[in-house]
């Protein structure tokens, strides 16, 4: 699966992967499969998309679904912060770092 989201994504269609998700998410016996890495891949291409507002929808939904966060999506996170010039997201995210114990 998230091969397959990667794919998608980094392929120009950040949505499409983002879709995939929710279709996996849809069914009981590959919504387990689904995790905070896999949607780190669309974090990371609506972001070198300059799609700001979807990286946030993104991360908001991630928090809702209680996924376990990585050093990797905090790093996804971070550098969408530098490419938006909105630097002011960074303290709160270093604070859940810490809070995660990443």
């Amino acid at each position: 699966l998230g091969c397959m989201v990667e794919a998608v994504a980094n392929n120009g269609q950040p949505e499409a992967g983002l879709t995939l998700i929710h279709q996996m998410l849809a069914h009981e016996e590959t919504r387990s499969l689904v995790n905070a890495i896999i949607y780190c891949s669309v974090l990371k291409a609506f972001s070198h998309r300059k799609r700001f507002d979807q990286v946030w929808a993104v991360h908001d939904e991630m928090r809702e679904k209680n996924l376990q966060y990585s050093i990797v999506t905090y790093n996804a996170l971070i550098d969408a912060c530098a490419r938006s010039g909105e630097m002011s997201r960074v303290s709160p995210l270093l604070g859940q770092m810490s809070k995660d114990g990443i």
